[in-house]
């Protein structure tokens, strides 16, 4: 773990020092495509290996991410990370973690482009309990005792699931439920 910390940290800065040299020279629109091309994979691959890690890498990760807002804003420490993530159209990490493990439960449940080791990972509660419920969509959670427990895909992602509103629960596209779902995100973060 500490090995992939440390990669991702040297790749993450050494993108971030390459983006605040050319950043002079190119206007914002650019800096924000180049930004997703180079330097959001970075942080995404920490997001989903990390996960729920400690509070000292998902402070590192949003700092790089906070340091490549800056440089394509051209501001300086005083700017609100949160007026500049609604600019640029950017979730915390911790909620583009949510963002892509949602993507994730979405295409299971709907069997779209899902590795054949995840179909029929998750149960639906009406499924298990042989009857037509309220809410057909929401999954069963799985009993646990532990912290370590609720921090499991399979209970995290399912609880996560069921808390999400009907209808993005039940889109009828991939993109749609992205859509959907980030501006989810998105108003949660803002509100």
């Amino acid at each position: 773990m500490e090995q992939s910390r440390v990669l991702c940290c040297f790749q993450g800065l050494s993108q971030t020092e390459t983006f605040n040299r050319i950043s002079s020279f190119l206007s914002p629109v650019i800096l924000v495509k180049i930004c997703k091309v180079t330097i959001r994979p970075i942080l995404d691959y920490g997001c989903t290996v990390w996960g729920f890690c400690s509070k000292k890498n998902s402070d590192f990760l949003e700092r790089l991410q906070n340091k490549a807002m800056r440089i394509i804003l051209r501001t300086n420490h005083l700017m609100c990370t949160q007026f500049m993530r609604k600019k640029l159209g950017l979730l915390t990490l911790f909620n583009r973690w949510r963002y892509m493990r949602l993507q994730l439960v979405y295409r299971i449940m709907n069997d779209y482009n899902c590795p054949r080791q995840l179909q029929g990972y998750f149960v639906l509660r009406s499924d298990l309990r042989g009857k037509v419920l309220r809410d057909n969509r929401e999954l069963h959670l799985p009993r646990t005792k532990t912290a370590m427990g609720r921090s499991t895909f399979m209970y995290a992602a399912a609880k996560e699931w069921n808390d999400l509103p009907n209808d993005h629960r039940n889109c009828s596209s991939l993109k749609i439920f992205k859509t959907k779902l980030f501006k989810f995100f998105s108003d949660v973060l803002f509100d």
